[in-house]
């Protein structure tokens, strides 16, 4: 393993056993090529809770995530001059999810002095998503062992008599194309309204309604909004036949049944044609992708059913469960590709 390197600093090759059978530079890249992560996270929330009067009551939360992530990767030169193979790379990232979201409830016990009690609550929220990226890597080494972007070797342009140009050193130098550094952004935001209303009847019948209505940027403007509701029933027979004074070693019985349906919004995928350039004969082209956009996405849905029951025998140290569930997703997207 001492022996990877030779005295100058560069690179050398491990033939003896059991090199020969594995790569003859593996402790030398090792060592000497690497990447590193570097992460930084934050984390902030704030919640605010008043009680309007003692039946109805208001809630406000925000919240906030912001990462920062760098990717370094370095490799040394082989040869003794710091330049032959040597590479250097560097990626910064940063995104911030943002989440905001009020609601109000209101609940009454005994409504009208009756065996029935209410909770309903209604709300809206936002979520912000915003990443931004940058990178870079440098070329051909012009510089020994300096890891930096503008490390590297440009092509050297000779005009003619003709007019023309001739580059002089076409295999060592680097072409502009291959030094432009990489830039993305990304931005994703969905609004939602939602309501929920639970209802009971002597505390062993209980009913809950939900539905929430979202519009996501990531969808075209006439798909963006969409509509997902469910719907639960839970019965206690225990309670409502008092079954553990007629069965000894029975304590608890619960009935239940559930609807339900998830609405998602699909990955940040372009949503009109964008003309893309370039150079044809020496003149600036523009022509179409090759790639139909989704100009009618739509989100995703999936329907669930449930229904089970659960028995409590903890007299006889027996619990049994009975579910049965189904999942089935109902709408997916596709691109098209055409020649």
């Amino acid at each position: 393993m001492e022996h990877y390197q030779l005295e100058d600093g560069s690179r050398n090759i491990l033939n003896g056993y059991p090199f020969k059978y594995v790569d003859h530079y593996i402790w030398w890249n090792y060592y000497n090529n690497n990447s590193w992560q570097d992460r930084d996270k934050y984390t902030g929330s704030i919640a605010l809770m008043y009680d309007i009067t003692p039946w109805l009551n208001a809630t406000g939360r925000i919240s906030r995530e912001y990462n920062v992530e760098q990717f370094t990767s370095k490799n040394k030169p082989i040869d003794f001059l710091g330049l032959q193979e040597g590479g250097y790379s560097n990626s910064l990232g940063k995104t911030t999810n943002d989440n905001m979201d009020f609601m109000m409830t209101a609940y009454k016990k005994n409504i009208l002095k009756s065996d029935f009690s209410a909770r309903l609550s209604a709300g809206a929220s936002r979520w912000d998503y915003d990443s931004y990226g940058l990178s870079g890597a440098s070329g051909t080494w012009y510089y020994p062992n300096m890891y930096t972007f503008f490390n590297y070797t440009s092509y050297i342009f000779t005009p003619n008599e003709d007019g023309s140009t001739t580059v002089e050193n076409p295999d060592i130098g680097d072409p502009g194309t291959d030094l432009i550094p990489g830039e993305f952004t990304l931005r994703q935001r969905t609004n939602s309204v939602y309501s929920f209303l639970n209802l009971s009847y002597k505390d062993y019948l209980f009913v809950e309604l939900t539905g929430r209505n979202d519009w996501s940027s990531t969808l075209p403007e006439n798909n963006n909004s969409y509509f997902y509701p469910s719907a639960s029933l839970s019965f206690i027979a225990s309670e409502a036949f008092h079954l553990q004074e007629k069965v000894s070693w029975l304590n608890f019985c619960k009935d239940q049944g559930r609807h339900c349906t998830n609405g998602q919004q699909c990955q940040d995928l372009p949503e009109n044609f964008y003309y893309q350039s370039s150079l044809f004969g020496g003149q600036q082209a523009s022509y179409l992708p090759d790639t139909i956009p989704p100009i009618e996405l739509r989100p995703q849905f999936v329907t669930g059913y449930e229904a089970g029951s659960t028995w409590d025998c903890s007299k006889t140290g027996l619990i049994l469960t009975l579910p049965g569930i189904t999942n089935t997703p109902t709408i997916r997207s596709s691109t098209f590709r055409f020649r």
